[in-house]
């Protein structure tokens, strides 16, 4: 007995020869794990708190990755996603999507402007590198001597504070300067 592909031994037992009809891979992509995920972009595991908003409620989330084509989500139960839905995010930006899968707690959305993560990406390192030009020119090299030209006024808790304020001023622009990109 000879078995094709596609066959079964009751196949092969009564003469005739069946074949399996072709399968082809959906167009989109499935959940993650699944033999029909497809992906054209990296995506970046991340770990942000968002709001799904879907016309009729607003949805607290955590995207689990994001790429400039989509993001994966994660609820606290399972949920009914529509469609077509609004992704925002908590430091601002926002991305209109479409439903691609549903799978318990987890959903797969496609942005439906491919590269609006990279623009708004853009758009966030400007204006990073806006607030530390404004930060350095009203910094604590501005008001800092002349405070202590006039000895703090005599006051100790004035001196106290402006130390800690040119400490803190040193901190936040470094810690601003990785956001602003390396043309900071």
């Amino acid at each position: 007995m000879l078995l094709r592909r596609g066959m079964t031994k009751a196949d092969a037992n009564d003469g005739r020869v069946r074949h399996a009809p072709p399968v082809s891979p959906p167009p989109h992509a499935g959940p993650p794990g699944s033999s029909r995920e497809v992906r054209r972009t990296r995506r970046e595991r991340v770990i942000w708190g968002a709001r799904l908003d879907t016309g009729a409620a607003v949805l607290d989330c955590i995207v689990l990755d994001i790429s400039a084509r989509g993001a994966r989500l994660r609820f606290g139960a399972p949920v009914a996603v529509p469609e077509s839905a609004t992704l925002h995010l908590r430091d601002g930006r926002r991305f209109e999507a479409r439903r691609c899968w549903s799978h318990g707690t987890l959903v797969g959305l496609e942005f439906l402007a491919p590269g609006a993560a990279l623009q708004a990406d853009e758009a966030i390192a400007r204006r990073a590198r806006a607030a530390l030009e404004a930060l350095h020119r009203a910094g604590p090299a501005a008001w800092l001597p002349m405070l202590r030209e006039e000895r703090f006024f005599g006051d100790d808790t004035l001196r106290q504070a402006a130390e800690a304020a040119e400490v803190a001023h040193a901190h936040l622009a470094k810690a601003l300067g990785p956001h602003a990109g390396a043309g900071a």
